[in-house]
């Protein structure tokens, strides 16, 4: 192989990212042909991909077979070459957006088939196979996640060299694909650490990993578990909502919780990514139903104390042509909805309590803006039930 001419083909015909994600690096371009390397030149996904990437320059793609020690060769020397060039440039957080909506598929994708394009390899035989998404439960409404195209299986001293995006890809795809329970981001004064536990044994994914990727990898995993991307510190970790996160998707017809929390560390953030399957989630999701029943028995007491102190004072006002109290139809209308709630997680638990009902009539138009002391009392033996 011409070492020299594939570094220059890199720099113009194929990204580096590309050829590190895939596995594949240019060899020979001529005006109608790429002629590419591949560690798998049977991988439909990648093809795929290559396929659509070079048919917008009306190129037809040659595949031939190298071997991972080549793949990793020229992605050194070509790592190498670039660090004598210029000094190490910053990572920075790109965009999650393709991430997100890779996770935010639905059900609609399961029934998808991808049919590549024929694309030639280096024997002039076709790539005929077709990548199926196989369909899940259709009374399942949770999300459908999945990782297309499935990033390949790469060397743990290769990740370092993805973007923090593809980083984070990665190790999703390997958590879970590989039975991790946890995933630990830890933070040191100068370098960052990518820490898995298997089976109860912590194992090093990524270690001394510079400060910059390690926080952009994070960053990106706290996106697109709809966190803050805003670093945690002392004062913020008080808020709860800003450091845990909690989502349930189906992933290879399987159910998986992901747990992220995020907390201040010495040096900076850190996080633990707990992956719940089987009897583990649903113990932890027994657990969260008992914190917020707890929680909401905790509310109705205050709210019926608050009405009770509110009722006491509208009826002992010394002049009872006061100011009306004009919050009384939105609390009418918040205890219908409750109502409502109420009565499907009693009769159809598995029916879905966040769809408004279009039959309940709403109290604000019904309510005068001038409410009597009877109006109280209906709340208050509403909320003495």
């Amino acid at each position: 192989m011409d070492s020299d001419r594939i570094l220059e083909l890199i720099d113009s015909v194929l990204p580096f990212e590309v050829c590190l994600y895939y596995r594949v690096i240019p060899l020979k371009v001529t005006p109608d042909r790429v002629h590419l390397g591949m560690v798998e030149p049977d991988d439909v996904t990648a093809l795929e991909y290559l396929n659509r990437l070079f048919n917008h320059v009306g190129r037809i793609v040659m595949t031939k077979t190298i071997s991972v020690d080549a793949h990793q060769f020229v992605m050194s020397s070509y790592l190498n070459r670039a660090n004598q060039r210029q000094n190490k440039a910053d990572y920075t957080p790109p965009s999650l957006n393709w991430l997100k909506s890779v996770r935010d598929e639905t059900r609609d994708r399961a029934t998808e088939t991808h049919r590549p394009e024929p694309i030639a390899n280096g024997d002039t035989q076709p790539a005929s196979e077709a990548s199926t998404i196989s369909p899940v439960n259709p009374d399942d409404d949770l999300k459908l996640f999945e990782i297309q195209p499935e990033p390949p299986h790469l060397p743990v001293s290769m990740l370092v060299m993805l973007p923090p995006d593809r980083l984070l890809l990665a190790l999703l795809a390997q958590v879970l694909s590989s039975g991790i329970g946890r995933l630990f981001f830890e933070r040191r004064e100068k370098q960052g650490s990518i820490v898995y536990s298997q089976d109860g044994i912590r194992q090093s994914v990524l270690d001394a990993l510079p400060l910059d990727l390690f926080q952009a990898t994070l960053t990106q995993l706290k996106q697109f578990m709809d966190l803050d991307a805003v670093p945690v510190t002392e004062d913020s970790a008080q808020i709860k909502d800003q450091r845990e996160s909690d989502s349930e998707f189906i992933y290879r017809d399987e159910r998986v919780l992901l747990r992220l929390r995020v907390m201040p560390g010495n040096y900076g953030e850190e996080a633990t990514l707990q992956v719940l399957r089987g009897k583990a989630m649903e113990f932890y999701q027994e657990k969260k139903l008992e914190e917020w029943s707890q929680a909401a028995m905790s509310s109705a007491k205050l709210l019926k104390f608050l009405v009770r102190k509110i009722r006491s004072a509208y009826l002992h006002r010394p002049h009872r042509s006061g100011h009306p109290l004009t919050f009384l139809p939105q609390l009418e209308h918040l205890l219908d909805q409750l109502e409502t709630e109420m009565e499907g997680l009693s009769h159809s638990p598995t029916s879905d309590l966040d769809s408004p009902n279009s039959d309940t009539p709403n109290p604000v138009n019904a309510v005068s803006n001038n409410p009597s002391s009877s109006t109280i009392d209906a709340i208050s033996r509403r909320l003495m039930r």
